[in-house]
């Protein structure tokens, strides 16, 4: 019985012994699957985040929420942080990370830039486990840069996280999956989260990804001071510093600094401005060190080059800013003068003489209004608006109508952006239609009756809606003017951290009572517009309202290079507004019909066009939409062409090792042939432009310009001259009593072909500056 029980008693022991000895061998194999992971793993794996997000802003506070929601989410739905450089993305797909429960788990990054087609790192190919198959599934990997990621990575990569997001087969992955075993292919389908960055959204992931928008700088500027004074903090922890804080004005500055590479760029300001102030000191820092930085050691390395080369002239030149703000500009000036003005010179127009010869109001609206606004406007854009006598009497309506008690509607601004501009310029395209059939020019009365049809809907549009809807939207002379405002000289701006930092009232905008220290009473911007928000000069009157009202001297008139706005990325090109340009550029042409007629041999149907109002018609519309569809017909040749010449460039030649050495020679030499060979034709391929044909068709603005400056040159410099014995004759004074001036026939030729040469090339240079182009 005893040996039975030792028997049994060894029995158990090898049984347990065998099972300890499995055991301790599973543990070994899986220490060294876990080392070799990790060993593996190495040159991916990420710290924890350096820091949260700083400040308290809206923005500050939505972002973590953001955070917070995709760290807590249970599905470990894939992440695609976006926004402009140096925000700190990878920060925060850190903290998304070591938010969640898993936190623990490896945490690795992989740039999308060095992946190839096949993006076999991540996924894998041929037996070779990629970073999907070595990291656990409670792990996370951030992919970097997936903006700029090859596309046939971006399909890829739509492709596993659709699979993961919506449980699709893996036999519709692309990537190799026909050796993996059952456990393998199981483990692709549960595999670790995916956060990514980039610098923009990357539609072809939008109905996979969790979307996270990092908001710029420049829109969380009431973040800075928090920022920086966070930033400091570190800074004298690493250095062994005591305490380092900035002056009112440093701070002042840094919260006005446009900053173009957000979050980065500041910080390596304050590095910076850390660095020269402790020149010459030991680089031991003392902890009883206290330093403070002043604004001379702040300068801005990097920045926007369109940002580049503006000047206020407010600060230089007070008296014209105290002008600027007075109320002679521009309120006086329209209800003291204009107003009656104007009124006397449409009843004038209706019952004076009827030829420009006779009546001097239509010598002057068509000799010297359309020329001198043409001439204005390199120089102050949109400034005819705010004197402009069609919305004087639409404030008038305005009036009338919140004195009696009623409410002005607001706009139905969606409506009005999308449908708005092609109304003006179909009104437009009409007015010249009328112009140039019904000869406006030398009809008084007709003249009149275009002002009045104007001043109309400036006033029907101010008896429903408040402000100046018509200004904005529907004014066919407004449309025109903020068009060529955006090539001006000059622009008002405000600076953006000022009044993100320090205002509250925004009376600039919604309009308000008197704010100290010199903030006016305000009826805000009668275009809705905020001068620290504006992106162009379209919708800018340079009524000043802003800088009056402004408390914190956020608002500057700055002089800059002109069309600056024009190859901005920030602008928005509008189709109606290239249909407009081209309109005006034919209305040049349409003005000169019979000369144009005389030069192509077609004088015969001169009587045909001129004596049949259907024809004249007609024609004027081919005149008005002939460069308009030609440019468009040539941009669209050119990018056809360009597509041409790539699908039929010659295919690339490989050739596979071999080992003849004589062989693997000649193959040499014949490979550099060909690369040779295909260098040469690269050269010769048709390249179509990077922008589109709206964002280019803005290069021809300084050309209609010119051309129609140049033919109402000959208007102003000749006839304008005798307005003087015009009005005179009038009241029957005779014309050789009254003085008259006019330029030499050689004298308007040279100045017309000046003007358009400099439209010319202003153009030329002003295309290639938008298509990003060298020369």
């Amino acid at each position: 019985m005893n040996d039975n029980l030792m028997r049994a008693l060894n029995d158990e022991m090898s049984k347990r012994m065998s099972q300890l000895s499995g055991q301790l061998g599973d543990a070994e194999r899986k220490l060294k699957l876990e080392q070799e992971m990790q060993r593996e793993l190495a040159p991916y794996r990420v710290s924890s985040p350096k820091y949260g997000i700083v400040g308290n802003s809206r923005y500050a506070v939505k972002l973590r929420k953001q955070i917070v929601a995709a760290s807590h989410d249970e599905e470990r739905k894939p992440v695609l942080i976006f926004g402009e450089p140096g925000l700190h993305k990878f920060n925060i797909a850190t903290l998304i990370h070591f938010g969640s429960k898993y936190g623990r788990y490896p945490l690795v990054t992989l740039d999308c830039t060095r992946l190839d087609a096949r993006a076999t790192v991540l996924f894998g190919r041929r037996g070779k486990k990629g970073l999907l198959q070595k990291v656990p599934e409670q792990g996370t990997i951030i992919l970097t840069n997936v903006h700029k990621a090859l596309p046939e990575v971006l399909d890829l990569l739509s492709v596993h996280l659709g699979a993961i997001s919506y449980d699709k087969s893996i036999d519709d992955l692309e990537y190799d999956v026909e050796n993996l075993s059952d456990q393998e292919e199981r483990r692709f389908q549960s595999s670790p989260r995916i956060v990514m960055t980039a610098e923009m959204r990357v539609p072809i992931l939008d109905s996979c990804v969790t979307a996270i928008q990092v908001p710029p700088l420049r829109v969380r500027a009431k973040d800075i001071r928090a920022i920086v004074e966070f930033h400091l903090r570190v800074s004298a922890r690493d250095k062994g510093l005591g305490s380092i804080s900035l002056t009112p004005q440093a701070m002042r500055r840094l919260e006005s600094g446009k900053f173009p590479n957000n979050i980065s760029e500041l910080e390596a300001s304050i590095d910076r401005a850390v660095a020269q102030s402790r020149q010459g000191k030991s680089n031991d820092g003392d902890a009883t060190d206290v330093m403070e930085l002043g604004e001379e050691v702040f300068w801005f390395a990097s920045g926007s080059q369109v940002d580049q080369f503006r000047a206020d002239v407010l600060k230089p030149l007070p008296l014209f800013r105290k002008f600027l703000r007075s109320m002679f500009w521009p309120r006086e000036i329209n209800f003291k003068f204009t107003v009656y003005v104007y009124a006397a010179i449409v009843l004038y127009l209706f019952f004076g003489p009827q030829d420009r010869d006779h009546n001097f109001a239509l010598n002057a609206f068509w000799c010297y209004w359309w020329p001198l606004s043409f001439i204005a406007y390199p120089f102050f854009g949109r400034v005819w608006c705010s004197i402009c006598p069609f919305m004087i009497y639409g404030e008038l309506v305005q009036k009338l109508r919140l004195d009696s008690g009623a409410t002005l509607m607001k706009w139905p601004k969606e409506f009005l952006d999308q449908w708005g501009y092609l109304f003006l310029t179909s009104l437009f395209t009409g007015i010249l239609i009328w112009e140039e059939v019904w000869d406006l020019p030398q009809h008084a009365y007709l003249s009149s009756s275009l002002l009045l049809l104007i001043t109309a809907g400036a006033m029907i549009g101010s008896f429903f809606y408040e402000r100046r809807v018509w200004c904005r939207y529907l004014c066919p002379i407004g449309g025109m003017n903020g068009l060529f405002a955006k090539m001006a000289a000059t622009e008002l701006r405000a600076v953006q951290g000022v009044c993100s930092a320090e205002c509250s009232t925004y009376g600039c905008y919604k309009g308000g009572p008197a704010v100290p220290p010199e903030g006016m009473a305000s009826t805000g911007c009668p275009l809705y517009s905020h001068p620290a928000q504006l992106t162009d000069n379209r919708n800018c009157v340079l009524c000043m309202e802003c800088l009056k009202a402004c408390p914190h001297s956020s608002v500057e008139f700055r002089i800059r290079i002109p069309g600056a706005d024009l190859w901005n990325s920030s602008h928005k090109p509008i189709p109606e507004e290239i249909a407009l340009a081209f309109i005006l550029l034919g209305s040049v042409a349409l003005h000169r019909l019979p000369v144009v007629l005389s030069d192509y041999g077609l004088s015969q149907y001169q009587d045909m066009i001129f004596s049949n109002n259907a024809y004249h018609i007609a024609a004027s519309i081919f005149m008005l939409g002939f460069p308009g569809v030609t440019a468009f017909a040539l941009d669209s040749l050119w990018r056809f062409a360009s597509d041409i010449t790539h699908t039929n460039q010659s295919p690339r030649l490989s050739f596979s090792s071999v080992d003849n050495s004589e062989t693997a020679q000649a193959m040499q030499v014949l490979s550099r042939a060909t690369a040779s060979y295909q260098a040469l034709e690269k050269d010769s391929l048709i390249v179509a432009p990077s922008k589109s044909f709206m964002s280019l068709g803005y290069g021809y603005l300084p050309l209609v310009w010119s051309s129609i400056l140049a033919y109402y040159l000959e208007l102003l410099l000749v006839e304008a001259g005798t307005i003087v014995q015009v009005a005179g004759s009038s009241v029957g004074i005779p014309e050789h009593y009254l003085p008259s001036i006019s330029a030499d026939a050689s004298v308007v030729t040279f100045l017309q072909a000046s003007t358009l040469l400099l439209g010319i090339s202003s153009s030329l240079v002003l295309s290639r500056r938008i298509a990003s182009q060298p020369w």
